[in-house]
């Protein structure tokens, strides 16, 4: 865990190394309950890194080498970009059972469905079927103008592209806590409560699946729809109230301050009036420190940076990702 406090950079290159290692080796045949934690580390961290890297087509070089696009490189050990090609189009299952061969290998969520040996509820406090909708969503917005250019000459492929939007835009609409493998409902009495209870036990957890939801509705639309960030205040609104009682969660346990993290940046970039630009720089600036999962910058300079490019320009639909396309050139 120590990593953490390295940056998001450091812990972008160690997680590519990692996956090189993984799809060179493979995982390994004897799933002793540290590699299934390792696994899942790897997962978590990884899915929230890829969703914020608007330089995914580039594997970093590394001390001066040429800089190639993953597909020249070496397959087997290459770390891959979050994708979704012709042929997977609609794959779209959540209600069907991932056989444990599956589930244990699907290293970047990539496959629809659940997981009933899963860890991500007892680590992270999350459901991994809400972690899948956003690696989907991570792989719909990578590929989504090949596909569409694809589509240009091929019809079936711009049919087949249409409905898979329109079904993950249903199956994030839909999903809910209740329907998760989480436990929902009632819990121990706070007074029964310590830092070794289950976390879901602990009553900020349900604020923080229900705020990370919300933050992937936005996502969605913003990063797929490339919509009008006023479409999505009332999302943004509701991800702030639900993350202020994670906050010191956040600060303190890095095995949900990423989570806290991501669920902030994601609403606060996006916040569009006075009010809520002022509420979500006091809850992002309440995790700055604990975020890593932006390179570069602190995620609050970002959003700052958002909000004053969008007042210039009044330019609604511009985003996080522009601005980071733009600046990450003289940063390197």
């Amino acid at each position: 865990m120590q990593v953490y406090y390295h940056g998001a950079k450091a812990v972008r290159k160690l997680l590519l190394d990692a996956e090189s290692l993984i799809r060179s080796h493979g995982l390994p045949a004897t799933r002793t309950f540290q590699h299934r934690v390792l696994h899942h580390m790897y997962t978590h961290l990884r899915v929230i890194l890829e969703s914020t890297n608007v330089a995914s087509k580039l594997i970093e070089p590394e001390n001066g080498q040429e800089t190639r696009p993953a597909s020249q490189l070496t397959e087997c050990v290459a770390p891959r970009n979050f994708s979704i090609n012709a042929q997977n189009l609609g794959d779209l299952d959540l209600t069907r059972q991932k056989p444990e061969s599956v589930g244990y290998s699907d290293i970047h969520l990539d496959v629809s469905g659940e997981w009933q040996a899963t860890l991500y509820p007892e680590m992270f406090g999350v459901p991994e079927t809400l972690m899948t909708l956003l690696s989907q969503t991570i792989s719909l917005a990578n590929e989504k103008p090949c596909l569409e250019a694809a589509g240009v000459f091929d019809p079936a492929i711009s049919v087949a592209l249409s409905v898979h939007i329109r079904t993950l835009e249903q199956q994030i609409w839909s999903w809910s806590l209740q329907g998760s493998s989480i436990a929902y409902g009632p819990r121990l009495p706070l007074s029964l409560i310590n830092d070794a209870s289950a976390p879901h036990d602990r009553p900020e957890m349900e604020h923080m699946i229900l705020a990370m939801h919300q933050a992937l509705i936005i996502y969605f639309y913003r990063r797929v729809y490339s919509m009008s960030v006023m479409v999505v205040q009332a999302q943004v609104r509701k991800t702030l109230e639900l993350i202020q009682p994670c906050l010191d969660m956040g600060r303190f346990d890095l095995d949900f301050s990423v989570s806290i993290g991501w669920s902030t940046f994601i609403a606060v970039c996006e916040a569009a009036t006075p009010d809520l630009q002022e509420l979500g720089l006091r809850c992002l600036e309440a995790v700055d420190e604990h975020g890593m999962f932006v390179e570069y910058e602190k995620p609050s300079t970002i959003a700052k940076a958002v909000w004053e490019r969008r007042r210039k320009t009044n330019d609604f639909t511009l985003g996080w990702p522009d601005l980071m396309m733009r600046t990450i050139p003289s940063m390197r």
